[in-house]
């Protein structure tokens, strides 16, 4: 027999409360919320719909789908009250006014994870972020129940919706806090209110919003809050002096030259790292010194929240490739899918594992622009050629209008390799298709908006 769903709260009144709203109750009002959701195409019964107002989609326009798949709760805002009661008219769904559903939601999270009395790990970066939250959760997990974000969920609004992965059996909750603008960090921290607040790295992303670096990592340190029992951050961050020297809490760094009990390591390539601990052996999937960087720090941090050698090796070791993070596909052609996200830094650090690795075949690059760099992108495209260069690569695809800057700069210095550029991805396609043979490698990277998964049918003959 399956378990009964732990609900998250008991009532429509519960959730009044928490977020100080005007409640009109059109059913009982004591039915339980066992989910709380943001698009009407997630609502199932017994949803909480929050309608949010987005860039180009306004939630309030879909209350009455979200009912239709079983939503028996709205979240919506008072300047709306006359549109929504008109759509909820003779629907059995109670609705719960405030002044902003945004805020509204960080209430409700806020307030839902104060119930536990899980230990609260943030983590933050420009980038590593999903990786050591991955190792670090598995980590966890083999010594109690823990929470974490689910893929990507860490923004404004995403973050609220990972914190409703707790419940009562959870000890741990591990979350990751992704921000590009001034101000979030605040908000998001006291959401989580984290007792472990780690920084894995800070480079010149989001830029573009943040306007220059030194606003950046002063809106990064904002994690380590004065309530903050332990916190970390890589000995690699070359802004940790600064950050630790005004941090409210003692900062502790973790990388190579920080652990202590770590006898031996091992690069495997593709097949990523092989690390003895205080006599464990363990085996490390993800590949590149970057990935290797991400789970010391997650050991450091597990042991100090108590976790055994063995623990240790066992988590890792059952840490899985990530989709679109240097997930490797073996086959006729092999795809290094490191297409999530891309900044100069990420970027150098995957082209290092490709300008490293033994691979008889051909190997090559299919790169689409990184995005939101603000002044620091013509530059960070300069020093992305100049690596690309250095690679080894046989051919190179290079997507996006930022590349067509890359792209002339490896034709003047002679590039010994083939190149190929476009700002239309099926050209990038086309060509990829005419030029992948047997035993190639291809690694794909770009901005989240390139979207360079996209040649994964093509390279797997999908």
């Amino acid at each position: 027999m399956n378990k009964e769903i732990e609900p998250l709260f008991n009532s429509i009144s519960e959730v009044a409360r928490l977020v100080r709203g005007i409640t009109y109750v059109a059913n009982s009002g004591r039915q339980p919320i066992t989910s709380v959701v943001l698009s009407s195409r997630d609502a199932s019964p017994g949803s909480l719909f929050i309608a949010t107002r987005g860039s180009k989609v306004d939630g309030h326009d879909f209350i009455i789908d979200a009912i239709q798949r079983g939503a028996i709760a709205v979240l919506a805002e008072q300047n709306q009250a006359y549109k929504c009661m008109r759509q909820m008219i003779g629907k059995p769904c109670s609705l719960v006014l405030v002044p902003d559903t945004l805020k509204g939601l960080h209430q409700l999270a806020r307030g839902y994870a104060e119930k536990f009395n899980a230990q609260m790990i943030a983590i933050t970066g420009s980038c590593g972020k999903t990786t050591t939250k991955e190792i670090l959760a598995s980590i966890l997990g083999m010594r109690a129940k823990t929470a974490k974000t689910p893929g990507n969920l860490n923004s404004l609004f995403g973050l609220p919706l990972s914190i409703f992965s707790l419940n009562s059996s959870c000890r741990y909750g591990v979350f990751e806090l992704g921000i590009d603008h001034v101000g979030e960090m605040d908000m998001l921290s006291s959401i989580v209110k984290p007792d472990v607040a780690v920084i894995t790295n800070i480079c010149e992303s989001h830029l573009e919003k943040f306007g220059d670096t030194r606003t950046l990592v002063d809106e990064k340190r904002k994690i380590f809050t004065a309530a903050v029992e332990h916190a970390f951050i890589s000995e690699n961050c070359c802004y940790r002096n600064y950050i630790k020297k005004y941090s409210p809490v003692r900062v502790d760094e973790y990388g190579v030259n920080s652990i202590k009990g770590l006898e031996s390591l091992t690069n495997m390539g593709l097949n990523g790292w092989v690390l003895k601990y205080r006599g464990e052996r363990m085996h490390l999937s993800c590949l590149g010194w970057h990935s290797l960087m991400d789970c010391i720090g997650s050991i450091q941090i597990a042991e100090e929240l108590g976790c055994t050698p063995h623990q240790i090796a066992e988590g890792v070791s059952r840490v899985v490739q990530i989709p679109g993070r240097s997930k490797v596909y073996e086959g006729e052609v092999t795809v290094i899918d490191d297409s999530y996200n891309a900044n100069y830094e990420s970027s150098y650090a995957i082209l290092d594992v490709i300008q490293r690795l033994r691979w008889k075949g051909r190997k090559n690059l299919a790169f689409g622009s990184m995005k939101e760099l603000g002044s620091a992108s013509a530059c960070s495209h300069r020093l992305l050629g100049q690596k690309i260069g250095k690679s080894g690569a046989s051919n190179v695809f290079l997507y996006g209008k930022e590349m067509e800057e890359v792209y002339d700069m490896l034709k003047n210095e002679a590039f010994c390799g083939k190149l190929f550029y476009s700002d239309m991805f099926e050209e990038i396609q086309n060509d990829v298709k005419r030029t992948m043979t047997e035993g190639d490698l291809f690694l794909l990277k770009g901005s989240r908006v390139m979207q360079m998964e996209r040649l994964l049918p093509t390279l797997l003959g999908q």
